[in-house]
Parts: structure tokens; sequence; C-alpha cells
């Protein structure tokens, strides 16, 4: 395994589980209802939607997608 395929892992593991570090997001988001904000945090935990455009050092630490109601959301690990 590859130090970029560890990387990877390991940033796999935290957005997925939330487990592994520490999670903190805008004002803007947290404002948000409740409903939306776990939609959102949903969207995070299973995103896997990289590509070499927007993940092209391939250590998944960074995504973004719309979101109804928000716009564009964007995380990063």
């Amino acid at each position: 395994m590859t130090d970029t395929d560890k990387i990877a892992k390991a940033n796999d593991l935290l957005r997925q589980t939330f487990l592994t570090g520490k999670v903190v997001m805008t004002a803007g988001i947290y404002s948000l209802p409740d409903d939306t904000r776990e939609e959102i945090v949903t969207k995070v935990r299973g995103f896997d939607a990289f590509t070499e455009d927007n993940d092209p050092y391939r250590e998944h630490d960074f995504g973004a997608f719309e979101q109804d109601g928000v716009g564009k959301v964007f995380w990063k690990i």
C-alpha cells in the first residue's frame, strides 16, 4: 500500500465514521434546520464521487455537492 493509499484510507475512515478526528462545521451549516444538517452530514459520510478534477492527489480529502435549499456545500479534511 502506498503512502497516498494510506492517507486516502485514513481520510475515508474519518469521513465515514467521524471517529478518528475532530469534526467542525461552519456557523452557516450549523444554523440550518436539523433535518437539512443531517442530510448534509449523511452526504459527507457517503461521499465517493472522487475524480481527477476534485481529487488530483487521490487523498480523498475534499468534496462538494449540491444541497436542496442550500446550494453548493464543500467539505474538507
